[in-house]
């Protein structure tokens, strides 16, 4: 109450779950107390004034979740599942106000009475709205996708964070004709982004991260050679674990070891990674699991710092320097 909002915002990213599983909690122990009529209700002054005081937070709690889901739509856009949040919001909204108004119509003596009619009616309400939102008219997976492409082109979301597998997936068949409606048009890196979606064969697991959260980490790293088509899958691969790159890191060119492949290394803390791309593959199609971690044996530990330099030095072999320090074991 003293703090707003923001406290809870920044302590959690679970704000809106937690304030409705509390209204939830807050309307069970309600009518735990005041039961189905007057002669079954405890007769503790206590236990009533408690649900009183209950019954009157479900509005103020529901409405600080409804204001949580509308940041989230802002930042992120709609999704099937957070259209479901919004109708349970609403409900959980329609409870609270409807509580309010029986305490305030029901005054000192007939508050009981009010909230057990309040009870029967929104029953009513909570059948006839599940009724309409399972008609096939509501293809929340469409709304969600058009929802989501219009954000795309309206600059948004940038074509790297955009989630295509979401569409391909997660978004029903609406969301997979809107991908394929995409892909028509589409040219450069968006249409190898939506190809490559389309011809996904399962659901690509992995914890799904913020996009402001994958665009500090794309700000960290730093490419050391300037191929374009290089750079873009030496960028996916990194960005492929939520691990990587979340202080600076540094990318380099070891060179070619065989004819279609590209052998480089992820330089980051006191880690280096050397790892090889297969240029023969599809844009957008390389996987962390190649990414094989050399770790430096003995003595004092290499830190890359953000403005170190980063270099390969001749040895009886090859080997990684950091500030003139070698790194790791030689490669070569």
């Amino acid at each position: 109450i003293l703090s707003g909002p923001g406290v809870l915002w920044e302590a959690t990213r679970s704000a809106t779950p937690i304030l409705l599983s509390c209204a939830f909690g807050a309307f069970v122990l309600t009518n735990a107390i005041i039961r189905d009529d007057d002669s079954e209700m405890t007769a503790s002054r206590i236990m009533r004034i408690a649900a009183l005081v209950l019954a009157l937070g479900i509005l103020p709690l529901t409405v600080f979740a409804a204001i949580s889901m509308g940041t989230r739509v802002a930042q992120y856009g709609i999704s099937p599942e957070r259209i479901w949040g919004l109708v349970a919001i609403g409900f959980a909204c329609a409870y609270g106000l409807a509580y309010v108004v029986a305490l305030v119509r029901g005054r000192k003596a007939g508050w009981h009475d009010a909230l057990r009619r309040a009870n029967l009616h929104l029953a009513v309400v909570g059948c006839v709205l599940a009724l309409i939102v399972a008609l096939p008219v509501f293809d929340f997976g469409a709304i969600s996708a058009r929802n989501q492409i219009a954000r795309l082109e309206e600059g948004r979301v940038s074509v790297e964070d955009f989630d295509y597998a979401a569409l391909r997936w997660d978004f029903g068949e609406g969301g997979r004709k809107a991908l394929r409606g995409m892909g028509t048009d589409a040219t450069g890196d968006l249409a190898a982004r939506v190809k490559e979606a389309l011809a996904q064969k399962e659901r690509p697991w992995s914890y799904r991260e913020a996009p402001d959260d994958k665009a500090q980490r794309r700000e960290n790293i730093r490419l050391e050679f300037s191929d374009p088509d290089l750079r873009r899958r030496a960028t996916d691969a990194v960005l492929a674990a939520q691990w990587h790159c979340q202080a600076a890191c540094v990318v380099l060119d070891l060179g070619e070891p065989e004819p279609g492949k590209r052998k480089l290394a992820l330089i980051q803390g006191a880690d280096a990674q050397i790892f090889t791309l297969d240029l023969t593959q599809p844009i957008g199609s390389e996987a962390d699991s190649g990414l094989g971690l050399d770790r430096e044996q003995g003595g004092e530990r290499t830190q890359l710092k953000k403005d170190s330099n980063v270099e390969v030095r001749p040895y009886a072999g090859r080997q990684i320097y950091v500030d003139g320090k070698p790194m790791g074991e030689p490669f070569d």
